[in-house]
């Protein structure tokens, strides 16, 4: 598997979550560990920039197209799909 994966900005995503409670213990209960955590985070940063394009989608404003007209409720969806079915 190499580095242009399309599995890595999945991972990128994965590993903030978790590097934001590692620094987050770090910094508040064991400070003396906060070296080694600046690093990978430094380290994910630069992961992170090399793979920024992909993204782009993931925090972009997404507003209802009006042409598509009014979406249907969560209870007729499961009642239709309940009468076909």
């Amino acid at each position: 598997m190499t580095a242009d994966s399309k599995c890595v900005p999945l991972a990128i995503v994965v590993v903030a979550a978790l590097l934001v409670n590692i620094l987050t213990f770090h910094i508040t209960m064991q400070p003396a560990g906060l070296p080694v955590p600046i690093v990978v985070l430094i380290l994910w940063v630069i992961l992170a920039l090399d793979h920024r394009p992909s993204f782009t989608g993931l925090l972009a404003a997404r507003t209802p197209d009006p042409a598509a007209g009014p979406r249907e409720s969560t209870k007729a969806l499961v009642d239709r799909l309940a009468r076909s079915g």
